[in-house]
């Protein structure tokens, strides 16, 4: 494993909170979600939701004619003990936080805190979602790359079945109404038709 990578995950895993699984919104493909589903043997409905996608959000799905916009994210819990954090979010019983999912984590947690701007890599550094300050020189560029080509082929594949998705709901009847399950489940066959063996 490479010593940046080991770095980066040595300093998440030195946080007890993971404040950031508490902060952010984390927006996830249908890759994720087929991933996630089909590998822990649950319905979607169990750890995912939708929210109102931002005006100039480009991976965003209709329900129905309405023009109103969403977004697939990973659910939050309601849970007292983790209230408001990623549904994935484990609380041990010394009050230390993980994450639950491992290497099933969706790509956007795994790039944290490192992305990419105009082909340069920067960092997130956010003091409310974060406990400390990060640096480039700790995060390993050739992996962070690889990490940003992987999320981009995924988001094109993505972008490519929420345009057929969307043009099925716009050419349906102006009453007709399609439920965020009926969605999820479109995901999933699309998915388990291109990736499943």
């Amino acid at each position: 494993m490479d010593t940046a990578l080991q770095t980066k995950e040595a300093i998440c895993n030195g946080c007890i909170s993971r404040t950031c699984c508490y902060h952010y919104r984390v927006s996830i493909t249908g890759f994720d979600l087929w991933r996630i589903a089909s590998a822990l043997d649950i319905r979607p409905s169990q750890f995912v939701g939708f929210t109102y996608a931002e005006a100039d959000a480009e991976h965003a799905f209709i329900l129905d004619h309405s023009g109103e916009r969403y977004e697939l994210v990973l659910a939050k819990s309601t849970d007292a003990q983790r209230l408001g954090a990623c549904v994935f979010l484990v609380r041990t019983n010394t009050g230390i936080h993980r994450c639950g999912l491992g290497d099933l984590s969706p790509l956007v947690c795994r790039q944290y805190p490192g992305y990419f701007k105009d082909g340069l890599m920067r960092v997130i550094n956010n003091p409310n979602a974060c406990w400390r300050t990060w640096s480039i020189l700790e995060l390993d560029v050739d992996l962070e790359r690889a990490l940003e080509q992987s999320a981009k082929e995924r988001l094109d594949d993505y972008d490519a079945i929420l345009r057929d998705w969307n043009e099925r709901v716009g050419k349906s009847s102006a009453d007709s109404w399609f439920s965020f399950e009926q969605f999820c489940t479109y995901l999933e066959n699309r998915y388990v038709t291109q990736f499943a063996t």
